[in-house]
């Protein structure tokens, strides 16, 4: 069940990023599906004056359209939906994206007005040029992990607005891996709650990002992104991933002296807190991997 359509219900924010490309009106429109109330809509004109106008029927329901009079980037254009939002939980979808109608309510599920500051995420279903599911992105929450892969999807996640407050933002450097960027911010100050449910329909070959699937490959201007965040947060990540290694040294240790038992122990002790596994298997040598 959806939280009661009322005040006591916070307004959710849905931001998305636009080239007036024919796939908007399905992002849109399952945006104004959803069975949470109150939802607004925010389409930012990244086109720089050459979107197209909205709807009447959108504009009835209260979707807006953001134009500043030039064009955005990816980073500057999420920017731009952060400061014309109004919700108290924020989000995105690209306008080549779907929502399933229960997206928003299931996370809300998990909001807690007594927190400032939260994130809450579900899975996406990566779709491949033929509509047809590839793979899924869903998985648990490791703040380690997230420092070296992107596996929230950009849609999949509602945020609180008091994030902006302590100055998280999208970074204007960034042509690409903005989002992610973005959600390594968001991780330094809260973990995030994951949904069971799959709930994002994430078009990844139809994009031009060239970091999606099939022909939105393009490794040449995604890897320079990629290696500007794993370099903007390299001392942190070293950080999160010191206790991590200092376990693991142990369970080496504790291996290469015949101590199975508690090599097995403390194996499981980084995957319980940290959901990272390690096959520790003796080697040539009687040293351990």
């Amino acid at each position: 069940m959806s939280p009661p359509a009322d005040s006591a219900s916070p307004m959710v924010s849905i931001i998305v990023r636009s080239m007036g490309r024919p796939l908007l009106g399905d992002a849109v429109e399952s945006i104004l599906r959803q069975d949470y109330d109150p939802i607004e809509v925010v389409v930012v004109d990244a086109t720089g004056g050459r979107h197209p106008p909205l709807p009447d029927s959108w504009i009835a329901r209260g979707v807006r359209l953001i134009n500043l009079g030039r064009p955005l980037p990816r980073p500057q254009a999420a920017n731009a939906g952060l400061d014309a939002a109004r919700g108290a939980m924020l989000g995105f979808l690209d306008d080549d994206d779907t929502y399933d109608p229960n997206h928003v309510s299931l996370l809300m599920r998990h909001y807690n007005p007594m927190k400032p500051l939260q994130v809450m995420y579900a899975g996406a279903r990566v779709l491949d040029g033929e509509g047809r599911v590839d793979h899924l992105l869903h998985h648990p929450y490791n703040p380690i992990m997230l420092m070296v892969n992107m596996y929230i999807q950009t849609g999949a996640a509602l945020f609180s607005r008091g994030f902006l407050a302590v100055g998280c933002r999208f970074d204007e450097s960034l042509e690409l891996a903005e989002d992610w960027d973005f959600w390594i911010q968001l991780s330094q100050y809260a973990p995030f709650i994951r949904s069971d449910a799959v709930t994002v329909n994430y078009r990844a070959a139809l994009g031009t990002s060239g970091m999606g699937v099939g022909g939105n490959i393009d490794e040449t201007s995604s890897e320079p992104m990629v290696g500007k965040v794993l370099a903007k947060w390299a001392a942190r990540r070293e950080t999160l991933w010191m206790p991590v290694k200092e376990l693991l040294a142990d369970a080496q240790r504790a291996l290469a002296s015949g101590d199975r038992e508690r090599a097995r122990t403390l194996s499981d002790q980084i995957f319980a807190k940290y959901q990272i596994r390690f096959a520790l298997e003796p080697v040539e040598g009687g040293e351990a991997r």
